[in-house]
């Protein structure tokens, strides 16, 4: 059985304190006595492994008393399903959490930073504009559900419309396949010049298209990182499919222009072998190129093969690693 607590509020009383960091399995922190608190002078706050039960009164209390809050990560928090925060001070929100959160709204116009690793896009999702947003990192875990209904559209392309001025980008195949798939029209990554895509197995037939729309418009790109923590070679049949004209689409030579660095897995299939010989024939001023592959794979073999013979636009170095 859960311990129930209220939480200690006496300890913003010490007007010094500035960071506090909370971390108790099994326990249930009661959040009613959040309102009757003093303002804090806290700048960072880390919560892990704790329970809330009130969300509404811990959220009110964020927006209204922690006016200096700079940074604020909830990492494993449960009974937080709606997070409605209010913030001008807020430069830093991280949420990694496996269970699911039915609403999302954050207005922060001074964030810089934002992570949300979670079940499901929030249906009832709400950003106001991050005009200052530099870092996003998002990770969606379950592909299962039904993202074509209009609810999760609409909190899609508000998503997408409040992180256009992101600078730098990390996602995970799943997620870039909701956020992208179908071509979804999004305003261009303009500020974008970084961008890093774990993939799990390959640049499969689904994600391909998607990964194709998240980089049209891209136009700032600089560093572009697909990579795998584990990658599969035993599967992949449909990781085949595009050729080199693939990524020569109307729209797609823009993210090579400013690309100067880059780095590709080459797991199953040809998909990524595709978007490697695009790069490297489009891209005038890469600077380094990083390629990972199985030579033991025979579509590997002859891409290696060939790349002794080809005429790379650039002046870049090319380095191959043999996983």
């Amino acid at each position: 059985m859960d311990l129930c607590l209220p939480f200690p509020c006496c300890v913003f009383d010490c007007e010094s304190l500035r960071s506090l960091i909370v971390d108790m399995r099994c326990t249930v922190l009661k959040a009613s006595s959040f309102a009757t608190s003093h303002v804090s002078n806290l700048v960072c706050m880390m919560l892990t492994n704790i329970t809330f039960e009130d969300d509404k009164g811990f959220c009110k209390w964020v927006s209204i008393s922690c006016r200096f809050l700079k940074e604020l990560l909830i990492d494993h928090v449960n009974g937080l399903e709606n997070i409605t925060i209010e913030s001008s001070s807020l430069e830093s929100f991280s949420r990694n959490s496996g269970s699911s959160c039915r609403a999302l709204q954050l207005t922060c116009p001074n964030l810089k930073r934002l992570k949300w690793v979670g079940y499901y896009l929030p249906i009832n999702l709400f950003m106001g504009e991050f005009n200052c947003l530099e870092e996003v990192e998002i990770s969606f875990s379950n592909p299962e559900v039904d993202y074509a209904r209009a609810d999760f559209i609409s909190a899609r392309d508000n998503l997408l419309r409040s992180m256009c001025s992101v600078k730098a980008l990390v996602l995970d195949p799943i997620t870039v396949e909701i956020l992208f798939k179908g071509g979804s029209p999004h305003a261009p990554f303009l500020n974008l010049w970084s961008l890093h895509v774990r993939i799990h197995e390959s640049i499969c037939n689904a994600t391909g298209p998607a990964l194709a729309a998240l980089l049209n418009g891209a136009s700032n790109l600089n560093t572009l990182d697909i990579s795998s923590k584990s990658p599969k070679i035993s599967n992949g049949i449909q990781s085949f499919g595009y050729a080199k004209g693939y990524w020569a689409k109307p729209g797609l030579l823009d993210f090579t222009s400013q690309l100067k660095e880059v780095t590709l897995e080459l797991t199953n299939g040809s998909n990524g072998i595709a978007l490697a010989w695009h790069i490297l024939e489009h891209a005038q001023n890469l600077k380094k190129m990083i390629i990972i592959c199985f030579p033991i794979l025979p579509h590997h073999y002859n891409f290696l093969m060939k790349l002794e013979g080809t005429k790379i636009i650039s002046n870049a170095t090319i380095t191959i690693q043999r996983n």
